[in-house]
């Protein structure tokens, strides 16, 4: 894996949208 912080944050700022997107259905 590359070692990027940023890319990292995008990443789980990406899984937490997906989260919050399924959270926000029920």
């Amino acid at each position: 894996m590359l070692r990027n912080p940023l890319g990292q944050v995008i990443i789980m700022s990406k899984e937490a949208d997906e989260r919050w997107s399924l959270l926000s259905k029920f």
